[in-house]
């Protein structure tokens, strides 16, 4: 029925523009070209909106006519004050309470803070302190400045209309515009600006509606019959439902209350149907997490690895250690380390002698947990670290066979031409012997002795730098097989790897000739230095050479051992490239295992490529294999690099 009063009024009011004047009472309405919902010009230039339904329902209540004259707000609130215009709606400001008689009505409106893109979003009114905002003159949001400004340190800056204020906002003047919602999208879509944003709405909410200049008390009156005459017929009400316009006549708490219930005793109900269920299946999860938990427990126990979980005050909370069977490294001798881990909010990784001789790697991790703090794993690494020993040993023993082998044949050829050499020298001294026997007076008949005299002493020099480059052979040979046989220490310090890697060719160097007549060394300029073991380094090198060595067919194949930084430059990268047979694809993930080799009837071992990932893992390295069957294989190692700051 209400709608229908509604169309029906509707219907029979005038034309908005050019409606017939009334000699009893004629209005002339002053609106805001663009402030959707509320009213604005449609692209035909009518007038829409939700001021307009409302003016044309209170019209019809009057029995009034009315014309509507558009404008800006400055303008509208120059002439309600002048009498040219006779209604407009504004919320109260300071600039219009003089002048402007308001209509109560129930529309609050509430501003927001807008701001550019590229700035922070703002949260409250606090952080405009000591910043400008941007608002429109004589406005609700400028009045509310006035009387606040100071209470938050704000600089103000006026503008006659929100298009003026929203581009010189988006242009970069002041830090925030304070605007209502509706008038500042509408700004932005009309200039056609897309950097302006709102951050916040702050709680600034405001009466809006229609007012009356004070001195026409008879339209004020009839103003003021008519809405409430539109508010009993109910009129009003569909009007603010059409445009989805909230009022504070309607308590919005009454509707989310009745939501908020019914929410409640569906999810009460729910809750107690499912609360049964529920309590039967915690029951059930309960039974099996303890059979779990005594289960995991057990396994713990049986673990040879000692696990404890560390509180933030350095003590132990938990440990699977619960009997005096179970050996283990004592805590006060890594006490320190645990407390810089708490402190300092970092994991450690140690390896440890205890006093009965048995070795130790100690791995401690950070938890996330407020009450333990640091889990440590103990772990007796006596036997892995003996095999290993046993394992370099084997492949020291084995390399020295390899070299016993071929410096024989190094040593038996300068040996040779010693005895030739020395046969050549005792004939020369025989003949200078002879002739000085038979002519002692005189030295004129040398030549028919030895061939002539200068010719015997520039053979005889010849044989004596045969003799001493020989000797100097033999003396290099020996002195580097007692340097590979001697036990050095396990200590790691920064190495020049270009310098580590030429002592190890030095002393491969006899072994590579019998297997290749090319073999190149090319170090890059400038190599980072690296944190390692510089005799398990050279071993590194000479088992990759002679692996090298024993993939070639013919001796004109090559072989290239390269140095280089890595393109990150936190790598040092040591690659060594042959020509020769390659590896079969299929086994070409086995070749790291231990034992497993392709020369087992040539004697192979298989612990040589075995015994250089466990170094290179060892220095925090890693490698990388690529092989081509019948063309060669690359191996390349990589080798953390010590920075500058570091040497």
């Amino acid at each position: 029925m209400r709608k229908l009063v509604l169309l029906i009024s509707f219907f029979l009011s005038v034309s908005v523009f050019n409606s017939y004047p009334s000699d009893d009472c004629h209005i002339i309405y002053g609106m805001w070209s663009i402030y959707k919902p509320y009213e604005w010009l449609n692209d035909h230039k009518q007038p829409k909106g939700m001021n307009v339904d409302l003016l044309k329902a209170l019209t019809d209540a009057a029995g009034c006519t009315y014309e509507i004259v558009p404008g800006n707000y400055k303008d509208n609130l120059h002439k309600l004050e002048s009498g040219e215009i006779d209604m407009m709606s504004i919320s109260p400001v300071r600039a219009a309470n003089k002048f402007a008689a308001h209509i109560p009505t129930s529309i609050v409106l509430y501003r927001s803070i807008f701001t550019r893109t590229d700035m922070p979003y703002l949260t409250n009114m606090d952080e405009l302190r000591g910043k400008t905002v941007l608002v429109v003159k004589n406005t609700y949001s400028h009045s509310y400045l006035v009387e606040h400004g100071d209470e938050y340190n704000i600089r103000t800056v006026t503008y006659d209309t929100s298009p003026e204020a929203m581009q010189a906002l988006s242009d970069g003047e002041g830090d925030a515009l304070l605007s209502t919602m509706e008038l500042a999208l509408n700004s932005a879509y009309q200039i056609g600006v897309k950097n302006i944003r709102s951050s916040f709405i702050p709680n600034i909410p405001a009466i809006y509606g229609f007012c009356v200049n004070k001195n026409n008390n008879e339209l004020y009156e009839k103003m003021l019959k008519a809405m409430e005459e539109i508010k009993r017929n109910g009129v009003y009400f569909e009007i603010i439902k059409k445009w989805h316009i909230r009022d504070i006549s309607t308590p919005s708490w009454y509707y989310y209350t009745l939501i908020a219930l019914a929410a409640v005793i569906v999810a009460a109900f729910i809750i107690l149907i499912w609360n049964k269920m529920l309590k039967k299946q915690v029951q059930r999860k309960t039974a099996s997490l303890r059979s779990l938990s005594s289960l995991f427990q057990m396994v713990l126990d049986a673990m040879p690895e000692c696990i404890y979980l560390i509180s933030k005050e350095g003590k132990v909370s938990w440990t699977n250690v619960n009997n005096t069977q179970k050996r283990t490294y004592p805590m006060e001798n890594i006490q320190k380390e645990i407390e810089s881990a708490i402190h300092e909010n970092k994991c450690f990784d140690l390896t440890r002698l205890s006093n009965d001789a048995r070795s130790w790697r100690i791995v401690a991790v950070n938890l996330d947990n407020q009450q333990d703090r640091l889990l440590v794993i103990m772990s007796e690494i006596t036997e892995n670290v003996k095999l290993r020993d046993e394992a370099l040993m084997a492949v020291r023993l084995a390399a020295i066979g390899e070299m016993a082998a071929t410096m024989a044949h190094e040593i038996n050829n300068p040996t040779a031409l010693i005895g030739l050499n020395m046969d050549l020298i005792k004939r020369i001294h025989n003949g200078i012997g002879s002739y000085v026997s038979d002519h002692p007076d005189g030295f004129s008949d040398l030549d028919k002795y030895v061939d002539g005299w200068t010719s015997a002493r520039k053979t005889l020099e010849e044989a004596e730098d045969n003799i001493s480059e020989s000797l100097r052979r033999i003396t290099t040979v020996i002195r580097e097989l007692k340097a590979y046989s001697v036990s050095k220490p396990n200590t790691f310090e920064v190495i020049d790897i270009k310098r580590t890697v030429n002592d190890a060719l030095k002393f491969i160097g006899f072994f590579t000739k019998k297997y290749t007549n090319c073999f190149v060394f090319d170090a890059k300029d400038n190599l980072n230095k690296v944190y390692a073991n510089p005799f398990q380094m050279e071993q590194v090198v000479i088992n990759l050479i002679q692996n090298a060595c024993y993939a070639l067919t013919e001796k004109k194949q090559k072989i290239v051992c390269s140095l280089e930084n890595t393109e990150d430059n936190k790598y040092v990268k040591l690659s060594v490239t042959d020509e020769g047979r390659g590896i079969n694809n299929e086994i070409i993930n086995d070749i790291w295992n231990p034992f497993f080799t392709t020369r087992r009837n040539q004697g192979g071992t298989g612990l040589g490529l075995a015994i250089i990932s466990r170094i290179v893992k060892e220095h925090k390295g890693y490698h990388e294999l690529s092989s081509i069957q019948g063309k060669g294989t690359v191996v390349s190692l990589y080798l953390p690099s010590v920075s500058k700051n570091e040497v």
